[in-house]
Order: structure tokens, then sequence, then C-alpha cells
């Protein structure tokens, strides 16, 4: 068979949204809070939150693809992507913007926690730690993290609507990236959902879902309560510099998860939970920063238990103008426990430093 010789031609360009300091910033701070509360393993995502562009990406483990075989396979996979777990306490925003939206609730409606216990529907609902909450708003719900408080607002708002708001946020679709092996996020329609699920979805069980989903979502609450697709290529360049087409990476229409006015009511109540919620060393004089903590539990031999626990914070800033949402987990971190001292450090060191770098004027917090 006669062979047919091809000409060799110059290769494309391919230009990332990820930046090379951005990058450095990120991973330096996740792997300090490694080295700190040694865990199972870490994600970071750095997003811009105008346009969903990826400014940085990293799991924990790392590996050197120079030398890829002296590391375990499991090393090698982006758990930005394709890792899924139970996001808990960071759902709970999702559930105020269900009452928010829909007209049940308001921020300063008063609900009372029945001092962190909560007998429904066969099980008792029980508050973190040594919290004792009583008749509190919904804003302090949240900033708060009472699982009593959400569990009720939940089930004030009903399946339906819950479910239709958890959609709306993304959390049931991919990102649109593009990279290969995500997850998609995980969540039963509502005909399949116990009497005890809406409680649970409330704080944030009987839900899966990726990083980069949940980092999404946010950007949502962030903005004016759209989200856009997540891109991670901006551009693939021929050797003459015209840009050519391509899928991957290209901005679509951003998605309406809520409305404006829910969106801003809900900054507000985010920025309580560094004012005075369960992250208070993110509230620095630099930028006025506003987020969520989560600590989640994990099933071992079947039932969920307090020694395996996944450990979130997200933030966005500056609040007046948001730039950018950063999430950070720890798997089963060690030594320390709750999303507020393992992540919520190095999620604040990273919107200091990346705002710092972007060149966003800095604010005079005196709140």
């Amino acid at each position: 068979m006669k062979t047919r010789h091809v000409e060799p031609r110059p290769g494309y360009d391919l230009a990332l949204t990820i930046d090379v300091w951005i990058q450095s910033i990120l991973e330096d701070e996740m792997f300090k809070q490694c080295e700190k509360y040694p865990p199972k393993g870490a994600v970071g995502v750095v997003l811009d939150a105008t346009n969903g562009e990826v400014l940085a990406m990293s799991s924990w483990p790392t590996f050197d693809p120079n030398k890829h075989t002296l590391y375990p396979p499991e090393s090698y996979r982006n758990r930005v992507v394709t890792d899924v777990y139970e996001p808990g306490s960071m759902a709970k925003a999702f559930t105020a913007a269900a009452a928010l939206e829909y007209g049940i609730m308001n921020p300063d409606t008063i609900i009372d926690c029945e001092g962190g216990r909560y007998y429904l529907h066969g099980r008792t609902v029980r508050d973190a730690g040594s919290h004792g909450y009583n008749e509190i708003s919904l804003t302090k719900v949240i900033s708060k993290s009472s699982n009593v408080g959400a569990a009720k607002i939940g089930e004030a708002v009903g399946k339906e609507r819950l479910y239709d708001t958890l959609c709306a946020f993304g959390l049931r679709t991919r990102s649109g990236m593009g990279l290969w092996g995500e997850e998609y996020p995980w969540l039963y329609p509502p005909s399949k959902w116990s009497k005890k699920s809406v409680a649970s979805i409330s704080f944030g069980y009987e839900l899966c879902v990726t990083p980069i989903a949940l980092a999404r979502a946010y950007t949502a609450i962030a903005r004016d309560g759209t989200f856009p697709d997540i891109s991670v290529v901006r551009g693939v360049y021929s050797p003459n510099g015209g840009r050519l087409g391509v899928e991957v990476g290209e901005h679509g229409p951003r998605k309406r998860a809520i409305s404006e006015r829910t969106a801003a009511q809900l900054r507000m109540i985010l920025r309580q939970v560094v004012l005075d919620g369960t992250c208070r060393a993110a509230n620095i004089p630099e930028y006025k920063i506003a987020g969520k903590t989560g600590t989640a539990l994990k099933v071992k031999n079947g039932k969920y238990v307090w020694d395996k626990t996944l450990n979130l914070f997200i933030g966005f800033a500056p609040l007046e103008d948001p730039q950018i949402v950063v999430l950070i987990s720890l798997d089963e971190p060690t030594r320390a426990q709750y999303g507020g001292t393992v992540a919520g450090p190095a999620v604040t060191e990273v919107i200091r430093r990346t705002l710092e770098y972007l060149g966003v004027p800095k604010a005079n917090d005196t709140e």
C-alpha cells in the first residue's frame, strides 16, 4: 500500500484562562493549609465572577508529570471536576435563596431554632457543636449556620420550589468547561424524595456537587443572579495570529438563577458570615469579603460520623462589585475541623493577594 506524504505545518497556539501568578497564589495558600491540617485530599479554584473564566485551579495531592510513575494514580485526577460530594452547609445559601425568591421569608424573618434540637419526621435535626439558638433571623440562621433553621426554611419553601431553585443554580448540569472527566452534580427529582429529604437537602445532604459546579453557582450570588458557563480556554490561534472558532471556552449567555434583588439580599446575608458568623477570620481591612462555610459529615460503615468531614469555604470580593469567587475544600483534615478554620484563612489570603495583583482598589472597612 502506498503511503501519502503530508507536509508539516506550524502548530496552533492554545491560550488558557489560567493566570500563572494567581495559580501560584492558590497553590501556595492551599498547600499551607494542607501542611497544617494534613487532609486526604484538597481542591481549590478561582473564578472570574464576571465571565466564568478559570483563573486558577489546583488539586492536592499533586504530582510531577515528568515523573508520574513515582506517584499513585489517584493523584493524577483533577479533583475540581472529578470529585462529587455532599456540600453540607454550603447549600444553605440556596435554601435561603428559595425562601427570598418566592417571597416566603425576608432576611429579618424570625425562625425558632428550638435550642439546636428539632424533632422532624422521625429524626432529630441537630445544630453542630454546642450551639443552641432559639429565635433568630433568617440572616443569622445562615451566618451562624444553623441546621435546624435551614430545615425550617426548607420546610416552608417546600420540595418543588426547593428543587427548582437548586436546578436554577445549575446543580444538575456540568459547568460547560469541556474538560475530560467532569462529573455531573447529583440530585434526585422530588418524586424520589422521602419525608426527610427536604430538611436534609436544605442543609446540604442528599445531593452531591462538584467543586466547579458549587463555585459556578455562587457566581450568581456574587453578581446579578445569573451565572456563566465556565471556561478554561480563552482561544485557539493560527500561526498568523488569527483566532479560530472553538467550542470550549466560548462564552454563552448567562443563565438566571435568581433575581437581582434576591442576589443583593444574599450578598448582605453572606457578608454577616464574615462579620459575625462562622468565618470571622475573613473580615480583613483590605477588602470586604462575603462567603459561606461548610462542614459536611462523611459516611463510615453506613453512618455519618464526625471523624470524617469535608471542610470548605467559598468567598467572593469586593462586596460592592465582586470580581472573583474562590473555593477551597479539605477532605478529612486532621488536627481541626470546620470550614471556617481549615479553609477560611486560605480563601481569605487568596482573595487578598489576587485582588492586589489585579489592581483592585482597597477599601477602608470600618464595620
